[in-house]
């Protein structure tokens, strides 16, 4: 189970109240989210509203 949401909202609060030149995520995922209580795009949309700049890492894999 994979929760990129989730992932991206632990990262940013963390960095939310930092005083840095520029705030970084770089988020690292199989690509495919199916579990947790934030939404990838709900969490995406709260990092440029930060002004967080994410860089994601990952490989989207479909087995059907």
């Amino acid at each position: 189970m994979t929760a990129i949401g989730d992932g991206l909202a632990t990262a940013l609060a963390r960095l939310k109240d930092a005083k840095l030149k520029s705030k970084v995520v770089i988020l690292l995922s199989d690509g495919v989210s199916n579990a947790g209580a934030v939404e990838p795009d709900e969490a995406a949309a709260a990092a440029a509203k930060m002004g967080v700049k994410v860089y994601a890492i990952g490989e989207y894999f479909d087995a059907a």
